[in-house]
């Protein structure tokens, strides 16, 4: 069986668990006491959405490896929040214990996965691509000028610049 490309932080079973797990919390907490609503309610339906949102974030931020590494770590610091949360539930008998213990096991897969992630974060993450050219007067492309020509102040690894007109082409060394 191929391996399917992921293009989307939705497509990723770690997400589709987390998600899973967020809504089903939500469902479980709507008959949590009412005296919960500002503490355990609040705080296990947000720290439950936050994994997914944390996913998001750091599947966007891939091409930066400590980036998509420090977003992966707040996932599992949420996704462990949320399985202090189920405990509290459990323990204050508003979810039954073999509902709590569903949701810990999930909440266990889904941390699994994040520190599998983690520990081959190079695979997962985008690199940046090389510069085109080494050399102090070649402009990096995306400081190319919008217009055929325009004057740049260019920065010499020496306290003086100068000022030079560029074609919009890159300079070859």
């Amino acid at each position: 069986m191929g391996q399917k490309m992921v293009r989307r932080h939705e497509e990723l079973e770690v997400y589709q668990l987390a998600f899973e797990a967020a809504m089903r919390i939500f469902e479980l907490s709507k008959r949590f006491p009412i005296e919960e609503r500002y503490s355990l309610t609040d705080q296990v339906r947000r720290s439950s959405r936050s994994v997914c949102a944390n996913l998001a974030e750091a599947w966007q931020k891939r091409i930066h490896e400590a980036s998509f590494v420090s977003k992966l770590s707040d996932c599992t610091a949420e996704a462990a929040e949320t399985q202090t949360w189920i405990t509290f539930a459990r323990r204050c008998h508003y979810l039954d214990t073999n509902v709590g213990q569903d949701l810990h096991q999930t909440y266990d897969r889904i941390l699994s996965i994040l520190v599998t992630i983690i520990q081959n974060s190079k695979a997962w993450s985008l690199q940046p691509d090389p510069p085109l050219a080494s050399h102090p007067l070649t402009p990096s492309p995306t400081h190319l000028p919008p217009h055929p020509s325009t004057t740049l102040l260019l920065q010499i690894h020496q306290p003086a610049s100068i000022s030079v007109t560029l074609p919009r082409t890159v300079i070859a060394a």
